[in-house]
């Protein structure tokens, strides 16, 4: 034995006279070197230091395997055996549960004490620290990072950025459209969700899927980012527990599974199915993830999806206009730098102020709604037009899917008629006389009451926003369903008492409570004058300002808020 090897077995604390030990043995001696620790779910991990920087690794990944009969192969110049090393894998995966510390482990992003850690997935294993004051490039990380096979290095971020430097590469129809991407960008790169399901329509050629490679490029790089349609939810929990951002491209439809699974993965859900080999234990999946779809038919047709969505809307690329995808990307690496800089860049001022982002009302995704208020604040955008855009893309989706409800359309002709009340069965018999045949012989067109209520169920928040109210009533043996129109409770312009945003600490906002409690008062001067508000160049918010001037209070003249219409905020 060399002096090389009797050195390595002796730092394990292994003697080099006398009987030697067996291959298992030393195997685990070797790997005493590596700190051993376990996650809440007690999966086994050890850290190894390379070079200058420490890596992370399941002990019963293919990675740490190598590693060991790396080890092995320096101290005894000879290979181990498939046995030993089993047997050595089992020991120290009991070290790690029963010994080691216990850690969180993350993928791509990780929030601890109150920081934010972004890892670069490159070959030093740096991540960029994110606090208040700013944001650097470290080696030594404090949160334990998890590398899966197909994640990509992120290109090392640049220094006072430019965001708009992708709108080279992405070929979005308007400003509206265009703030809500930035918006999407910023969450995806905040380590807690929930995240809204980013879908991408338009027509064949409109850089759909390239719009999403590059997206995912940004934040998430893949060796493949483009991803077909999972099989099963099963595959589904395994491609998010693999990457931080899922990109599912080229669809036709979503089956109602699917549907119902990306619900769940964007506001935070699990799965579990039976351990392999064994009949009692359980494998529970469990994350929350930004998902990009991209497809040219609507994708989205169920409400639940479509109230967690963000719909954008690809124009057409003229010929002239269009050029190599190879050329294409390199222009894009050549960005990338300073895109992510320039995400980076405002992410100290996203944590500074989100906690001081309240609301009396919140749409649904209420969390990403405070992240866009804070991001129009980094970007410098014009007051209000985050929330503006978002409010106007989910009233977009209501026509969507009362359209394609198979029962929608016919719904809105009937209550177009006036007032109607019946039982389920009486409305059932109702629609069915209002449709041909080939309609009604279609698989999706309700054949009992049962599933006509649970069509109906699905789209009532999307019709009450096309002015038509659906009431349920239990009797002793029946169900009594009513159906009306009306006009709906809407103030033209801005309602004063719904403050987006307010900062506590800003001495100006003191009277907000005089200013609500006199929200009918100014709703009846924006009425009279609804015309002329939206007519002008003001936006919403300095309409509202104007209008408490001329009330002749002009301590409120200066209060800052973003105030949004209540009928399009509303949840």
């Amino acid at each position: 034995m060399t002096d090389a090897a009797n050195e390595i077995l002796g730092e394990a604390g292994l003697s080099t006279s006398g009987r030697p030990p067996s291959q298992a043995t030393t195997l685990v001696a070797l790997a005493e070197s590596a700190e051993l620790w376990h996650t809440p779910d007690r999966d086994a991990f050890a850290s190894i230091d390379v070079d200058t920087h420490q890596e992370n690794w399941p002990i019963r990944s293919k990675s740490f395997r190598q590693w060991l009969q790396q080890r092995y192969w320096q101290a005894q110049k000879s290979a181990p055996s498939s046995q030993a090393i089993q047997d050595a894998i089992g020991v120290l995966e009991g070290k790690a549960l029963y010994q080691g510390e216990e850690h969180p482990i993350f993928i791509r992003l990780a929030m601890h004490e109150g920081n934010v850690y972004l890892d670069l997935s490159n070959d030093d294993w740096e991540v960029v620290e994110i606090t208040e004051a700013g944001w650097k490039v470290i080696e030594d990380s404090p949160v334990k990072f998890k590398r899966t096979k197909g994640m990509a290095p992120i290109t090392s971020p640049m220094a006072n950025g430019d965001i708009n430097a992708l709108k080279a590469f992405v070929n979005i129809g308007d400003d509206r459209d265009w703030i809500l991407l930035m918006a999407w960008l910023i969450a995806a790169l905040w380590p807690e969700g929930p995240y809204p399901v980013l879908i991408i329509n338009g027509e064949q050629g409109s850089a759909k899927s390239t719009l999403a490679e590059i997206i995912k490029g940004v934040i998430d790089p893949n060796k493949a980012p483009l991803r077909s349609q999972p099989k099963n939810e099963h595959d589904l929990m395994i491609a998010a527990g693999n990457s931080w951002c899922l990109v599912f491209d080229n669809l036709s439809s979503l089956p109602y599974w699917l549907s119902d699974a990306l619900c769940r993965l964007s506001t935070g859900g699990g799965f579990s199915t039976r351990t392999l080999y064994e009949n009692e234990e359980e494998t529970i999946f469990e994350a929350q993830r930004p998902v990009i779809l991209n497809g040219i038919e609507e994708l989205a047709t169920r409400g639940d999806l479509q109230d967690r969505a963000l719909n954008l809307h690809l124009l057409e690329i003229p010929e002239e206009n269009r050029m190599k995808i190879k050329v294409l990307r390199e222009q894009f690496a050549d960005t990338k730098a300073q895109i992510l800089g320039a995400m980076l860049d405002v992410m100290p001022f996203i944590l500074r102020e989100l906690p001081s982002i309240e609301a009396d009302k919140f749409p649904r995704m209420a969390d990403f709604a405070a992240i866009g208020i804070a991001m129009e604040r980094a970007f410098g955008l014009p007051m209000n037009s985050f929330m503006e855009a978002y409010a106007g893309s989910r009233d977009s989706v209501h026509q969507l899917i009362v359209e394609s409800s198979p029962i929608g359309e016919t719904l809105v002709s009937l209550a177009s008629k006036g007032d109607w009340s019946g039982t389920m069965s009486d409305l059932l018999r109702e629609l069915d006389s209002m449709v041909d045949d080939p309609i009604k012989n279609r698989k999706t067109w309700p054949k009992d009451s049962t599933r006509l209520s649970n069509h109906i169920k699905r789209i009532v928040p999307s019709l009450r926003k096309l002015d038509v109210d659906v009431e349920f009533k239990r009797l002793s043996r029946s169900r009594l369903v009513t159906i009306r129109t009306g006009a709906r409770n809407i103030v033209t312009g801005v309602t004063p008492d719904l403050l987006i945003y307010r900062d506590p600490d800003d001495t100006r906002a003191q009277g907000g409570d005089a200013r609500r409690d006199a929200g009918s008062t100014l709703a009846s001067q924006i009425e009279p004058t609804a015309s002329s508000v939206l007519d002008s160049p003001l936006s919403n918010a300095q309409a509202v300002l104007a209008l408490v001037g001329d009330a002749g209070d002009s301590s409120d003249a200066e209060i800052p808020s973003y105030s949004i219409d209540d009928d399009v905020g509303e949840v």
